[in-house]
C-alpha cells in the first residue's frame, strides 16, 4: 500500500512539473 502511494505522489509530481512546463511555454 505504501508502494502504491509513493507512485501516485511522484505521478502527481511529475504531472505538476508538466504543467509548470506547458504553461510557460
Amino acid at each position: 500500500m505504501a508502494k502504491l502511494t509513493l507512485i501516485s505522489k511522484m505521478y502527481q509530481y511529475k504531472a505538476k512539473q508538466n504543467y509548470i512546463v506547458t504553461c510557460s511555454t
